[in-house]
């Protein structure tokens, strides 16, 4: 893992402890308390000094130790062995480097020095403190469409004013306005701004925190009715009415009207008429709601045709498609008996009057079909 310097806002401490004879320990280190992400590595640049005369033997650090009792060795503490490193120079460098940093690494910690004097030994007071925070994102407030919202990045630390958050919207760098505290604020907010939010603290880009999912709320939109199987259908058939909306959260009520009333027709996202009459015909719209707002959708048109009046007009087809049979029948039925027949000893057929005359009473056969006949007719064909 690669390692990260604490932040630039750090400090230069000197700590002068007197000895036991009367002689200065000293140490040396960046500050006295650093934040750091949670899985960064902590770097506590340190140096000492020991009073004249003195070899050596070890140098440690231990954490929240306890009176009384002889500190213990980080290295010698299994959760730690493995990513604590020590300067292999002990004449006067005490540099600590923590790596994988855990929030359970929070603590005080302290130098240790040991000499080839059993009474020279010399713990550091104070330690410096190490606070790890766990970065995590919070969107402040509801996020409706058109309003401004602000994102903050959560964290342990004591940010100041001028220290830098990197924002990240599904992997890329997010344009904003930086606020201070490390908070990003969005703007006349629309779909656009959906996504997976993370925070990660300048000087800790490797270590961001878990990504928070951002949804813009807003009122139902392109609201739409959908009829099926069709607008325009027969007497006592079936119709069903769809609304469509987009919203979010989802629409919660829909509510149907028929222009022209003053109550709503019914309720749901399908509104059906099972049994239609020619009074059902109209113009019909939704309206979809949810808890930010309402729309309506534009009106569609039911058009109801009566059954008798259709059969009436399929009657009117088929006498028309009869006719026109029985004129194209008599048509070569005439012009055959004008063709001339002759018989082998050279007389011509005079029979044509009789061709004529059968032609005649074919068409006022069907001229003189009765009405009630008419419409049994037209009945049977429709239905057959």
């Amino acid at each position: 893992m690669t390692e990260s310097h604490p932040p630039k806002y750090v400090v230069l401490s000197l700590l002068l402890i007197q000895g036991t004879f009367g002689q200065q320990w000293g140490i040396n280190i960046t500050d006295v308390h650093i934040c750091a992400v949670r899985g960064s590595s902590m770097i506590m640049l340190c140096s000492f000094m020991h009073p004249p005369g003195l070899r050596v033997t070890k140098v440690f650090w231990t954490i929240n130790p306890q009176r009384h009792t002889e500190p213990t060795n980080l290295l010698d503490i299994p959760q730690y062995k493995d990513r604590v490193v020590y300067s292999a120079d002990i004449g006067n460098n005490c540099t600590l480097t923590l790596r994988e940093l855990t929030v359970a690494d929070a603590g005080v910690y302290h130098l240790r020095i040991v000499t080839e004097q059993d009474k020279e030994k010399w713990l550091q007071q104070p330690g410096f403190r190490l606070t790890v925070t766990d970065l995590s994102v919070w969107i402040l407030g509801p996020v409706l469409a058109g309003n401004e919202v602000e994102v903050s990045c959560n964290n342990s630390c004591e940010l100041e004013d001028n220290a830098t958050v990197l924002w990240k919207k599904n992997g890329q760098d997010v344009s904003g306005d930086q606020t201070t505290y490390g908070r990003l604020l969005l703007t006349n907010v629309s779909t656009e701004a959906d996504g997976d939010y993370s925070c990660a603290l300048m000087g800790f880009d490797g270590h961001p925190s878990a990504t928070v999912d951002l949804k813009v709320m807003f009122p139902p939109k392109d609201t739409s009715v959908s009829v099926s199987p069709s607008s325009e259908t027969l007497e006592g058939s079936s119709v069903s009415l769809t609304c469509s909306s987009d919203a979010n959260p989802p629409v919660e009520n829909y509510t149907w009207f028929k222009v022209g009333d003053s109550t709503p027709v019914g309720s749901g996202q399908q509104y059906s008429i099972s049994y239609i009459r020619s009074e059902d015909g109209g113009q019909y719209y939704c309206e979809a709601r949810n808890e930010h707002g309402a729309e309506n959708s534009t009106a569609v048109s039911i058009t109801v045709t009566d059954i008798v009046r259709q059969r009436y007009t399929a009657f009117v087809i088929i006498g028309i498609l009869i006719l026109g049979i029985v004129s194209l029948s008599c048509t070569i039925h005439w012009i055959r008996g004008r063709s001339g027949d002759e018989d082998p000893q050279g007389h011509v057929d005079t029979s044509e009057g009789s061709k004529a005359q059968d032609c005649t009473t074919q068409y006022a056969s069907v001229r003189l079909i009765s009405p009630v006949h008419r419409y049994l007719m037209a009945t049977q064909v429709l239905f057959l």
